[in-house]
């Protein structure tokens, strides 16, 4: 075999990626913490064994503690060079094989080569994430905590007329918790922002509703809080979105909601940075 050539042949996309999908239940978060049970800490130490003891992964999103995901992007730095040098029946069953030492909360669903110039902060175009709440006089126990129980009627069409003035370039201060990760750095642009109502497949009283925030990017806490907010105003509470978001002043939105419910859907990535492995 040929090792130089193989590697050769790898220079414009040296950088092994993967997407991931996990139940957030029972995790601090994704990000790797010291006292604490975090996903990239449980991804690390699992492969470790098959992708080598020192193995670091980055990611695309800090999602919190209880939050959960369909497509979070992680990338090994110059991975291929590590994935070149695994058995040829490693390298043909890789998922397989990956999957078998993760716990069942999480999964991975896609391997890719990632080019040169990807960056895991700055290239993804967009996110979507996707609040989900269960309205009637009982709870779906199948659903359970992933989604927020209103047994009093919401007004759709109010919670639909608020949610559209999150949309366009705002200054989001007001919606977030402070993080010296930000700092001042408030403004986000929110692509579309719907309200999805579905009918319980069989208890005919439910109703599932799917808040969906797709933006260039969020700050910690924005999407549960907004959500927060939209679901006290479908009680009847009233909040004026806009003066809010003008106001910058974070008692003025409504409750920070529990992660529980709170999905990262996707994350677009335009094709030219990845390919399949």
């Amino acid at each position: 075999m040929d090792w130089g050539l193989r590697l050769t042949g790898s220079h414009n996309f040296p950088h092994l990626g993967f997407r991931v999908s996990y139940d957030g239940s029972g995790f601090s978060g994704f990000q790797r913490q010291s006292h604490h049970r975090s996903i990239q800490e449980v991804i690390e130490r699992s492969w470790s064994p098959i992708l080598g003891p020192q193995l670091k992964i980055q990611f695309s999103s800090r999602t919190d503690a209880g939050v959960n995901a369909w497509d979070q992007w992680v990338m090994i730095l110059d991975g291929i060079r590590l994935y070149d040098l695994l058995p040829a029946k490693t390298r043909q069953a890789l998922l397989v094989s990956l999957n078998a030492v993760l716990p069942d909360s999480i999964r991975v669903w896609q391997a890719l080569r990632l080019h040169k110039d990807f960056n895991l902060k700055t290239s993804p175009i967009w996110k979507e994430y996707s609040y989900r709440v269960v309205n009637g006089p009982s709870h779906d126990p199948l659903i359970g905590e992933k989604g927020m129980w209103i047994r009093k009627p919401l007004d759709l069409a109010r919670m639909r007329s608020a949610m559209s003035k999150f949309v366009g370039l705002h200054d989001f201060a007001a919606f977030a918790t402070r993080s010296r990760r930000y700092e001042d750095r408030t403004e986000r642009r929110i692509l579309s922002a719907k309200l999805i109502v579905k009918k319980h497949p069989a208890m005919d009283e439910l109703q599932i509703i799917d808040l969906v925030f797709r933006g260039e990017g969020f700050l910690h806490h924005m999407v549960r809080t907004m959500s927060g907010t939209l679901v006290e105003i479908g009680l009847g509470k009233s909040y004026d979105i806009e003066r809010i978001l003008l106001g910058r002043a974070r008692p003025a939105a409504g409750v920070n909601a529990s992660p529980h419910p709170l999905t990262l859907c996707l994350t677009s990535v335009p094709k030219r940075y990845f390919k399949a492995l």
